[in-house]
């Protein structure tokens, strides 16, 4: 089983001018679980990542901040390329 830190899961919410409660009869996840993985206490398997991403209009990528890391990755990688092209 997988489990994925949804670390915008608040800021798309809030984004999308939802409350925990209206995000709840979007999705069909509890508001107490909304809430706990808005904070980090709990970690959401991949079914309810995509259940929220759903009704958030978006993709679990996005709501787990993997898209951001992807970025900085390929940004590190152009990094190191260039330092290794420029003798640093």
């Amino acid at each position: 089983m997988t489990l994925v830190l949804l670390s915008h899961l608040k800021e798309h919410r809030e984004r999308r001018q939802l409350t925990q409660e209206e995000l709840h009869k979007l999705s069909g996840i509890s508001r107490s679980t909304i809430a706990e993985l808005e904070t980090g206490r709990r970690l959401a398997r991949t079914r309810t990542a995509m259940k929220l991403a759903k009704a958030l209009k978006t993709s679990p990528e996005k709501l787990s901040g993997a898209c951001q890391v992807q970025e900085f990755k390929s940004f590190a990688d152009k990094f190191t390329d260039f330092a290794v092209e420029s003798g640093a």
